[in-house]
């Protein structure tokens, strides 16, 4: 529970509703949350890339901690690789973002970029859709929604497929002045 000292005289004022979600290796506070947000763990979370890499459907690539803990991410590269024209090769990537501050759901999603800090992952999520890859809100169950993202793994396979499609339409094109 989240609580704050009152200006006038000091004494500790709760507020109704509130909660920070707190690392318990540190005891950081990492942020604040409503009474509904659901912790996903970073256990649970990556438990999902786990068994797709188990399955031979990516190989792990990178992960990382931003902030405290209060952001991470895994990314796993999905098999194959987009060849545009010539040695321009291109590495399609399944990413997963999580934050434990309450500021963004937990998203899979599909990728061409290779995250290695803050920089990188503000890219990625950045240039997916609104609606693109699975988003989980720290609400629903986590177990529910696995089911869900490995039928959307195959929707993430097409779409790289798609990519290499136009991207070696564009390369075959002639630029004019």
């Amino acid at each position: 529970p989240v609580s704050t000292v009152a200006p006038d005289n000091g004494d500790m004022a709760a507020i109704p509703g509130t909660f920070a979600t707190v690392r318990t290796d540190t005891r950081q506070a990492l942020g604040v949350v409503t009474q509904q947000y659901r912790p996903f763990q970073n256990r649970e979370a990556f438990d999902f890339m786990d068994s797709i890499v188990a399955d031979r459907l990516a190989m792990f690539e990178t992960a990382g901690a931003l902030k405290g803990g209060r952001r991470v991410w895994m990314m796993a590269r999905l098999p194959g690789e987009v060849r545009v024209a010539g040695d321009d090769v291109i590495h399609p990537y399944v990413l997963l973002s999580n934050s434990h501050d309450g500021s963004q759901a937990l998203r899979m999603l599909p990728t061409t970029v290779r995250v290695v800090c803050w920089n990188t992952l503000n890219l990625a999520l950045g240039r997916a859709g609104a609606h693109e890859g699975l988003t989980i809100r720290h609400y629903e169950s986590l177990d529910e929604r696995v089911a869900e993202a490995r039928r959307k793994l195959g929707v993430v396979v097409a779409r790289v497929d798609r990519f290499a499609e136009e991207a070696q339409a564009l390369a075959k094109r002639t630029m004019t002045r």
